[in-house]
């Protein structure tokens, strides 16, 4: 939770967002599921001595249901804000 936590707030996610995480596995499946497409696009050791890399992602986001189900899709950064609240509001 801290590390999601850091990202977030580098990030700028505010209220509202939710960050999950897991195994590699269940990561890489649920990224699967949902169609997002990612690769690792830079490696890096930090002055620590930790490895560090970037992870490079599809640009959407996503409208799901209360039962978990993708009712939307949007080209991300892309996205009419105007058309995403009025899917929002549909589906409440």
């Amino acid at each position: 939770p801290g590390v999601l936590r850091g990202y977030a707030e580098t990030w700028g996610a505010r209220g509202g967002w939710r960050l999950a995480t897991g195994d590699t596995a269940t990561v890489a499946s649920l990224m699967t599921r949902l169609g997002v497409r990612s690769e690792v696009s830079a490696r890096d050791t930090l002055a620590s001595g930790r490895a560090s890399y970037t992870l490079s992602h599809s640009d959407q986001m996503l409208l799901i249901d209360a039962d978990g189900r993708v009712v939307e899709t949007y080209g991300g950064s892309a996205a009419i804000p105007q058309m995403v609240a009025d899917d929002v509001r549909a589906l409440l």
